[in-house]
């Protein structure tokens, strides 16, 4: 979900800036690289001018009404308004924002959930808790969020749900329409378009109407349908064919729409009427994506760009490398390794010469909120007295055999791993899972027979009894305080369990197991061993950043185990993939 767009070379920049439709006032001021250095400075589109030269190390983001961020030398982010660049309109510095979008930014702090910002740099909302994911905020103050359990719904600027339904996805929101995805699978899904109050207008198979990259606009979806791209309305009446699909997502913008017609690039209007046959190499349109933009189009002919308005009237020549347009009367002209403002009549307004323009901008954030208890109820719910995960007291290897990949590979080893819950499992066994013993073949010579060794046979051990179960996951993305709120929230678990503390580190059932949870470098690990005898030494806890005091192969007491290959089977000629109990 979460999309950063850096600064891009000045070709490149050009066609990055058409997704959501928002409205944020014209752009005002933009963050350039001069020419000659390695800072980055900001100027006035207007004049021309640069208000504020060589001021940041780091690439700042596209200024929306005066507002902007920038990375800090700590790899955090700070909110400046670019009146007053003195000191960062936040007072604490964020791990992730997205830009400003009608009035508001997203930020997320070091283990909180996600902030809603206004413009004067203040916290005016927190998201819920179970907000994974956010986007920034439409025209209407919706936004796109996605939960902890995975499902996504639509959410005002206070995190509030506009209603209970949620959804596998939503593919796109914008003028108060959206299309999700609830039901159907994987290779067909059903995209459903929906009002911002929940209620549900039309629906469409993926393989009748694919709208995997569709938004609704001005009053049309464009969806792909039998290898072209086709304008339904709201109601998923089919209201004319656009062209053919092309790389770019097409949707309606000030009654206009680009073309593809396989070859070439045009423009409709809504009716669907021609009004610029197909026959540029690209033609970008520019409006609504952080500023309001006018009804202009980079074109590009061969190797030159240039700007051209609904009646194909050229605005900026055809003799540039890169041409793009700031304002109705501002464009930014130049070639891969230069650039500068001019106005209408080509007339250069910049003071100073650009090699790098930013067009950074961030469109959602993810929370750094850990939900310590949910997590520890979590990983309790696979465990009894007696079993974890998918494992019992006395299971054999041969209850496990389909998680193996194959006797030869497992050959010597103690474990399987599995998945399960989003943890990382290796059950692990007394004796090896699988052994080789000696494989041989016979030659004659001089009416001799001789025995030689010529390989291997592999063979599974399906009575190996099960010893442990391990069980990871890691939680580094999240605050450094994060394992050790786990350790606590689990142990409470664990005694509802009738597991109790022995000694620092393992918890004891009067049954007999044993549990040990450690960590290091922000991976978790609990360990589950069956006979809890043999857990003598506690996983170690290591704080990120601190060093592990010692290293070793196991953590508890292994049972005496066959020799891998010394193992005799009836036959030396078994075959490699037969089992033995």
């Amino acid at each position: 979900m979460k999309k950063f767009i850096k600064s891009l070379s000045l070709f490149v920049m050009l066609f990055v800036l058409a997704s959501c439709s928002q409205s944020n006032g014209k752009l005002k001021y933009l963050p350039v690289q001069l020419v000659g250095s390695e800072m980055w400075s900001i100027v006035d589109v207007e004049t021309g001018e640069v208000i504020l030269k060589d001021e940041f190390k780091n690439c700042p983001s596209l200024i929306v009404n005066d507002v902007f961020y920038v990375m800090n030398g700590d790899g955090k982010y700070d909110f400046y308004n670019v009146n007053d660049v003195k000191k960062p309109l936040n007072k604490t510095s964020y791990k992730e924002v997205t830009h400003f979008s009608n009035g508001y930014a997203l930020a997320v702090e070091d283990g909180k959930t996600i902030s809603v910002i206004n413009a004067e740099g203040k916290q005016v909302a927190s998201m819920p808790a179970n907000v994974k994911c956010c986007s920034t905020f439409s025209e209407d103050g919706v936004a796109i969020a996605q939960f902890t359990d995975d499902k996504c719904g639509l959410v005002d600027t206070k995190g509030k749900k506009l209603f209970d339904k949620t959804f596998d996805e939503v593919v796109s929101y914008n003028d108060g329409i959206a299309i999700v995805v609830k039901d159907g699978t994987v290779e067909d899904v059903t995209y459903t378009v929906i009002d911002k109050s929940g209620k549900e207008l039309f629906s469409k198979k993926k393989s009748d109407c694919d709208m995997s990259s569709s938004v609704y606009s001005e009053d049309l979806i464009v969806v792909k349908k039998d290898d072209k791209c086709v304008a339904l309305d709201k109601k998923g009446e089919r209201k004319g064919t656009v062209g053919n699909p092309s790389l770019r997502s097409q949707r309606m913008d000030n009654g206009l729409i680009v073309y593809y017609d396989g070859e070439s690039y045009g423009l409709k209007d809504k009716d669907m009427n021609t009004l610029i046959r197909a026959k540029y190499d690209r033609l970008g349109e520019m409006p609504d994506d952080v500023y309001d933009m006018p009804a202009l189009f980079v074109a590009v002919k061969g190797d030159k760009m240039g700007v051209i308005d609904k009646d194909d009237k050229v605005i900026v020549p055809f003799d540039q490398t890169m041409a793009f347009a700031l304002d109705e009367d501002r464009f930014l002209v130049g070639n891969e390794k230069s650039c500068a403002i001019v106005d209408l009549n080509n007339k250069d307004v910049s003071k100073d010469n650009f090699k790098k323009v930013s067009s950074e901008t961030c469109y959602s954030v993810t929370s750094n909120y850990y939900d310590a208890e949910g997590a520890a109820k979590n990983l309790a719910c696979y465990i009894t007295a007696n079993s974890c995960f998918d494992a019992k007291s006395g299971d054999v290897f041969k209850k496990f055999v389909d998680k193996a990949i194959s006797a030869e590979s497992s050959a010597g080893s103690y474990y399987v791993n599995d998945n399960e819950g989003g943890f990382s499992l290796a059950y692990e066994f007394e004796e090896p899972i699988a052994v080789s013993t000696p494989k041989y073949s016979t030659y004659e010579f001089w009416g001799s027979t001789y025995r030689y060794q010529s390989g291997y046979n592999y063979n599974y051990n399906m009575n190996s009894k099960i010893a442990a179960v391990r069980a990871e996951f890691d939680v580094s993305e999240y605050a450094v305080n994060s394992e050790a709120r786990f350790v606590a929230a689990f142990e409470k678990e664990l005694n509802k369990l009738g597991f109790k503390a022995s000694t620092p580190g393992i918890y004891r059932h009067p049954k007999g197991a044993a549990i040990s949870v450690g960590y290091e470098e922000g991976k978790i690990t609990m360990l589950y061993v069956f006979n809890g005898k043999n857990l003598t030494k506690a996983l170690e806890r290591v704080p990120r950043g601190k060093v592990k005091t010692e290293t070793r192969s196991t953590d508890y007491e292994e049972v005496d185990s066959i020799d891998a290959d010394s193992t005799i089977v009836d036959s030396a000629y078994t075959d490699s993939a037969a089992y033995y109990e």
